[in-house]
């Protein structure tokens, strides 16, 4: 459920970032103006999507659930941030991970532990 509650909200910043664009540039509105638009919309909003995580281990839609991300080795600690996005950059393959989620019990690449914060603390 986190995650598409973080999915809702950067699909939101998409669209309004697209808007302000295509707003600005009204005047001078063509199709290559909406294609600028949304190469550069869906360039900020996957940034924002590879480190939506970073911020201790939660983003938005974690914060939301009251989960939090937590390495394997060590379940006291936040994952590095490398590691975090290595973690989102792979879920663009979540059929592949949806089936090793189910065979395994852990998704390919980065295996994290989720908790709540109350309990890791």
């Amino acid at each position: 459920i986190a995650f598409f509650i973080d999915w809702l909200i950067l699909s939101v910043i998409q669209a309004v970032l697209i808007g302000i664009f295509v707003i600005l540039n009204i005047k001078t509105f063509s199709p290559y103006t909406m294609v600028h638009a949304v190469l550069i919309a869906t360039s900020i909003t996957i940034c924002f999507f590879l480190l939506k995580d970073i911020n201790n281990g939660m983003s938005i839609g974690k914060r939301i659930m009251k989960i939090k991300i937590r390495s394997e080795d060590n379940p006291m600690q936040d994952p590095n941030v490398a590691k975090l996005i290595i973690r989102n950059a792979l879920a663009v393959l979540w059929p592949i991970e949806a089936l090793l989620l189910v065979q395994r019990g852990s998704r390919l690449g980065i295996t994290t532990v989720l908790s709540s914060p109350a309990k890791a603390s």
